[in-house]
């Protein structure tokens, strides 16, 4: 294959991949939109696997021209922490306890309320969401379109003007 072939299909494949994505994200909506009972759901009600909808948006996140896709992508990614595997069928809520301050009362009400497969999932929650985070943070950092302006210009400045020149001889970065 040749170059100009090789960039040309390499540009097509990857028009294709971010079209699948804007779709994978576009059909979030509607479950968001109307998102079922609990707190921490079960990742088979997602229309696609999570880690293609994670990856879709934080791509999305790297490239947006303006801070408010950006914003819309960071909450959709906080939503999406709400998804865990192995919940089940049943979606989780937060248990409700009785006002009582007898501690035998209160641990066979925790226990009857599932308190503790409540603990285990906000854990993984809570994990997932750190990492994602995370991720987020990088994928803002990248994102040349929502740096200032003199920051954009440096960079530039910084690879093709007499700082590069200068660079080379004295060899700095």
């Amino acid at each position: 294959m040749s170059g100009s072939n090789y960039a040309f299909t390499r540009k097509r494949k990857a028009k294709e991949r971010r079209e699948k994505q804007y779709e994978m994200v576009l059909d979030l909506g509607p479950l968001f939109e109307h998102p079922p009972e609990g707190l921490i759901h079960d990742t088979s009600l997602l229309p696609h696997s999570k880690a293609e909808l994670v990856e879709a948006l934080l791509e999305f996140m790297g490239t947006a021209k303006n801070a408010q896709f950006v914003d819309l992508c960071t909450m959709c990614l906080a939503s999406l922490t709400h998804y865990q595997d192995g919940v089940g069928s049943r979606s989780i809520s937060i248990p409700e306890l009785p006002e009582t301050f007898d501690p035998q009362a209160m641990q066979a009400a925790m226990a009857a309320s599932g308190f503790d497969r409540f603990n285990e999932f906000s854990k993984l929650m809570s994990d997932d969401l750190s990492d994602m985070t995370e991720r987020m943070n990088e994928a803002k950092k990248a994102n040349l379109h929502l740096q200032p302006e003199w920051k954009k210009r440096w960079q530039k400045f910084r690879k093709t003007g007499l700082y590069s020149m200068w660079a080379e001889v004295h060899d700095f970065p």
